[in-house]
């Protein structure tokens, strides 16, 4: 007997996006956001991290059958939020990429500093 072929659920995709994409914007710990919906930590994790992984492959197919001329476009946010206490220090501005990444930039930093991020979020020299 061969090893089993594993298909794709576009239902449980669906699924899996709808719960990674409202903790974004929960405001919640990701241990409070799963128990709150009855759906394991782990099970969070590896699914942000595969939809992570198909976005991205979704997005080099794409860049790939772009012209080499055009520059790649730049970053879309999913999400900016205020969180408050989520660092020391008090609110924060926390940036979500489509990927899954979260960048908090504490309160009071520096513009440059923050420009600079943004600089290269948008593939563009500081």
């Amino acid at each position: 007997m061969g090893g089993r072929v594993r298909r794709r659920s576009a239902e449980k995709e669906q699924f899996w996006r709808q719960i990674v994409d409202a903790h974004a914007g929960s405001g919640l710990s990701v241990r409070r956001y799963c128990s709150d919906r009855g759906v394991t930590e782990p099970s969070f994790f590896a699914w942000r991290k595969e939809l992570a992984r198909r976005d991205g492959a979704t997005q080099e197919k794409r860049a790939r059958s772009a012209s080499t001329n055009q520059s790649p476009a730049p970053i879309r946010f999913a999400q900016l939020q205020i969180a408050a206490g989520e660092l020391s220090g008090g609110a924060c501005l926390e940036i979500v990429l489509p990927t899954g990444v979260r960048i908090r930039v504490p309160r009071g930093a520096c513009r440059d500093t923050l420009s600079d991020v943004m600089g290269v979020l948008e593939r563009r020299p500081c």
